[in-house]
């Protein structure tokens, strides 16, 4: 499947960058890390609440998500998002300015 340029090079920026441009394009706004990993790699929304189905049915994460998972808690440790926990799920955000 053909892909365009913009997207390819967006991929190749470093996870982190991805994940705070994604929450900051939505500030006040909180995702699980489910929603995070599918928002960064390209998926539609719908897509994450498909993935946590699957992570929970097979016990099975798709390459990249473990990394996604400790890059978002390198970045709360750091300063640089906000995490809360809310009905079970720990949840990401950055706050608006």
């Amino acid at each position: 499947m053909p892909v365009d340029l913009h997207t390819l090079e967006h991929a190749q920026r470093p996870l982190r960058d991805r994940i705070v441009e994604f929450l900051s394009k939505n500030p006040g706004t909180a995702f699980n890390e489910y929603e995070v990993y599918a928002a960064v790699e390209g998926f539609t929304p719908e897509s994450a609440a498909a993935l946590a189905l699957l992570v929970m049915v097979s016990n099975r994460r798709p390459a990249g998500y473990d990394e996604c998972r400790e890059a978002l808690e390198t970045l709360v440790a750091e300063g640089h998002i906000d995490a809360a926990q809310f009905q079970g799920s720990r949840q990401y955000y950055v706050r608006p300015a």
